[in-house]
């Protein structure tokens, strides 16, 4: 070989390489784009918050409406599975209806009677709640006095008919119902029905350490914190729930939590307040009230201020009724 071919074949070398590190260049560059937009990123980042507990936080975290715009089914898909596996019809059905409408005649067979399957699962809880409210505004405008007793007849002969969700037929024979013991029988087969139904769960547990079934009440309340650990009602229910039994120290952790996740939610504040007194972190005096009131708005002064006065005592503070 002569040294002219030599040194042709030498220079050939270097362009080859450069051509290949170019190629390799775009392609990561390609890849980096896609791992950078949300919706190639966003089922691992939801399936971590699972994992934790985290449902509320994976189903409601980010602004999936915008990460998922005109993006295919598949990729949706994994979204609207956990949002129905964990009871979050609202935040599902726009994106079911929108696929059901818009892109039907893109669907496999398959996916629309997936996604058909879910919107008649929602649309049965919504049958279940504009059924009940026509029950009360039929009772309101009767010549006659309707009982409770006959609606809770009529909601419980509506447990045969599978157009309706038994658990809120549940959750309202127990709204119809006076006697406590019988409330709690239909909020547990309430949250028998349906594992998400968290509001079921905490009414029952508050109606049971109200009448001094604590046993009962821890049971419901971490059944459903294990299911959902970033549930504000749940989680403020167990500070509740520790501070009543004593446990002022884990009363405080929970208390602290559910005020994190919702500084404005029903009693947040006030129950957090309530757990760092009963936890020794705050001393009782009328003075940390206004003074605690900047840092907390949502705070209520004047019952705090009866607790610390000692005129008002836990137990009444966190009656169910």
């Amino acid at each position: 070989m002569s040294d002219e071919v030599h040194n042709r074949q030498k220079r050939k070398w270097p362009r080859i390489v450069l051509l290949s590190m170019g190629s390799l260049s775009v392609i990561g560059l390609l890849l980096y784009a896609c791992w950078l937009h949300p919706q190639y990123w966003i089922e691992g980042y939801m399936e971590r918050e699972i994992s934790q507990g985290n449902i509320h936080q994976a189903i409601c975290g980010k602004n999936y409406k915008e990460i998922y715009q005109d993006a295919p089914l598949a990729l949706v898909m994994p979204y609207i599975d956990r949002a129905m596996e964990y009871g979050y019809y609202d935040e599902a059905a726009g994106f079911i209806n929108h696929f059901l409408r818009q892109n039907s005649n893109e669907l496999t067979e398959y996916e629309s009677e997936k996604l058909q399957a879910y919107q008649t699962l929602i649309a049965r809880g919504t049958k279940t709640e504009v059924n009940y409210k026509q029950m009360l505004v039929d009772r309101e405008r009767s010549p006659y006095t309707v009982p409770d007793e006959k609606i809770v007849e009529k909601l419980n002969a509506l447990l045969l008919d599978s157009d309706y969700d038994p658990s809120l037929l549940y959750q309202e024979m127990a709204d119809m119902t006076d006697q406590d013991d019988q409330k709690i029988i239909y909020l547990e087969e309430a949250y028998r029905c349906d594992p998400n139904n968290m509001e079921a769960a905490c009414q029952a547990a508050g109606l049971s350490w109200t009448n001094g079934y604590m046993t009962k009440a821890r049971e419901l309340l971490e059944s459903a914190y294990q299911r959902q650990k970033d549930n504000f009602e749940v989680v403020r229910n167990l500070a509740m729930l520790e501070l009543l039994d004593g446990n002022a120290d884990k009363g405080y952790e929970y208390a602290k939590k559910a005020y994190d996740i919702s500084p404005d939610g029903d009693y947040a504040a006030d129950i957090y307040y309530i757990a760092m007194l009963e936890s020794g972190r705050l001393e009782k005096t009328r003075e940390n009230i206004y003074n605690i009131q900047f840092r907390y708005p949502y705070i209520r002064v004047d019952l705090i201020g009866h607790y610390i006065e000692g005129k008002t005592e836990l137990k009444d503070i966190f009656t169910y009724e």
